[in-house]
């Protein structure tokens, strides 16, 4: 069963948000820069952010 991918935008709580969901955005694709240069620009330098192995082997 595929569900169907949110508008972003709409506004979503942290906890409303699960791994591996899709969003669909007001026709702009966010690439890698994108979140690299938010991080930048906001400061959130937090390891969560900037190490992709970060809690890897959470459950």
């Amino acid at each position: 069963m595929t569900q169907e991918a949110k508008l972003l935008g709409e506004g979503f709580y942290w906890q409303d948000l699960a791994v591996g969901q899709k969003f669909k955005t007001f026709k702009r694709t966010i690439t890698e820069t994108d979140i690299v240069n938010f991080i930048s620009a906001t400061g959130m330098l937090e390891t969560i952010f900037i190490d992709k192995t970060f809690n890897a082997g959470a459950s």
